[in-house]
């Protein structure tokens, strides 16, 4: 549904070869570190090659912005969307380019650690 939602909200534009958006659930380790950690993380909305910044793998090491941190078991939601935009009308002005925007978020009731259908 949200990525659904994304592809109406980008109208007229269309994600389909030129955008992706990927949504990653990040946790801490419960030990003094609180490294964080990615638990799960669902791709879709189009078909772009741009990989996630946050990393991808179930378990590994995520990157996470310069300064922020996680408490240990803390669980948050990171939202990535990567359009790549061509200009229709000026293109010897305005060069083809790479738009992106992250988004993090931390659940209120409870931590979404599992993906359930």
């Amino acid at each position: 549904q949200v990525f659904a939602a994304a592809e109406y909200s980008m109208t007229p534009f269309k994600l389909d070869a030129e955008g992706i958006i990927h949504i990653t659930s990040v946790t801490s380790d419960d030990d003094v570190t609180a490294t964080p950690r990615v638990d799960w993380q669902q791709s879709g909305a189009g078909a772009a090659s741009h990989g996630s910044r946050v990393g991808s793998a179930e378990g590994a090491p995520a990157k996470l912005p310069d300064g922020f941190e996680l408490d240990p078991d803390q669980n948050i939601i990171v939202v990535e969307v990567y359009y790549d935009y061509t200009p229709v009308f000026f293109d010897g002005v305005m060069q083809p380019k790479t738009i992106g925007q992250v988004a993090l978020h931390r659940p209120r009731l409870v931590p979404l650690n599992d993906l359930k259908p």
